[in-house]
């Protein structure tokens, strides 16, 4: 078994125990990790989200769209720039970053 099969075999595991979890929250796939990313960046712009997550910016767009739709998160424009947009964490989408940070100590340990 090579190197790169373990850690992406890892990888679908982890995301499916991951979504077990969270199952009752309405959370999709993608939205957890940058739940957790806005919880110590919370204002990022959209570029430094998709850099850190690891997300094509076009997917970003997508799963920031569900969130701001379900109210986890504000799209803010800063300092008169019209051109770059902020994120922002809303209250529920802070409890539901809670609860992410619950199942990945949950699953870690």
């Amino acid at each position: 078994m090579t190197f790169h099969y373990m850690v992406m075999a890892n990888h679908a595991i982890y995301n499916k125990v991951l979504m077990e979890i969270l199952e009752d929250s309405g959370l999709t796939a993608g939205q957890p990790k940058v739940l957790d990313y806005l919880d110590g960046h919370d204002g990022a712009s959209q570029k430094e989200i998709a850099a850190h997550c690891y997300i094509e910016a076009a997917t970003l767009t997508s799963v920031l769209n569900g969130m701001e739709a379900k109210g986890l998160i504000e799209r803010r424009r800063l300092n008169g720039n019209r051109r770059t947009f902020h994120i922002f964490l809303t209250q529920k989408g802070r409890e539901q970053q809670e609860r992410v940070l619950e199942a990945f100590l949950r699953i870690e340990e």
